[in-house]
């Protein structure tokens, strides 16, 4: 790719408008596998947000490949909390997508309460 068909990709830490606390995030992860943390909003400021480590349910991890993942919506007992900034994608000066991320790579999305594919099995 040369330097005039390069797309130009920026992240950018934005302002939070609107009010997340109780909604529920998913961040995945996973060389080979699959695995889904997820985690309910429980403080929030202009800038970031406070995640709680949810409870987490698994089906059907067995190898199969057929795993499914979901959570109950419950704090989980000594859960680990994040600080998140909320974050977006921008190429060439257009709006990709929106995420909240600890800034290590990962990034949360907000769950649409459907089980997720689950796979700990290489």
């Amino acid at each position: 790719m040369n330097a005039t068909t390069r797309k130009r990709r920026i992240n950018k830490i934005e302002n939070i408008n609107e009010s997340y606390i109780g909604k529920i995030f998913r961040y995945s992860y996973g060389y080979d596998m699959i695995i889904n943390e997820y985690a309910i909003c429980v403080r929030q400021t202009c800038k970031s947000l406070m995640l709680a480590e949810c409870e987490r349910l698994l089906n059907n991890d067995d190898g199969s490949g057929k795993g499914r993942s979901w959570t109950t919506g419950k704090i989980a007992q000594n859960a680990k909390k994040y600080r998140t900034q909320k974050r977006a994608l921008y190429i060439d000066g257009v709006k990709q997508h929106e995420y909240f991320s600890r800034g290590k790579g990962n990034a949360w999305y907000l769950w649409d309460g459907k089980p997720n594919n689950y796979d700990t099995w290489d």
